[in-house]
């Protein structure tokens, strides 16, 4: 979360998908049957919509989530973390 690109985090439903993005590489990676990870999206999503009042479709804009910070190289302290908005 650290890593947030503070141009292309201007609004808060993006923090918000960087955070559900977090949130199943540190939970949902580990998760291992499909019950699991869908009561991980439905904590995501209640916790979201009851704070911020945004709906799944408003976070999962795109077919996944997906942020990295090499996109503008490998070298260097400040490589912004961003959305990457096609994966193919």
């Amino acid at each position: 979360m650290c890593g947030a690109n503070p141009k292309n985090t201007v609004e808060d439903i993006d923090l918000l998908r960087l955070w559900t993005h977090e949130n199943w590489r540190v939970f949902g990676d580990r998760l291992v049957n499909k019950k699991d990870k869908g009561l991980l999206e439905e904590l995501l999503n209640n916790e979201i919509s009851s704070q911020y009042k945004y709906k799944r479709n408003d976070i999962y804009c795109l077919e996944r989530l997906i942020f990295i910070d090499f996109m503008s190289g490998k070298e260097g302290e400040n490589r912004p973390y961003n959305l990457i908005p096609d994966i193919h």
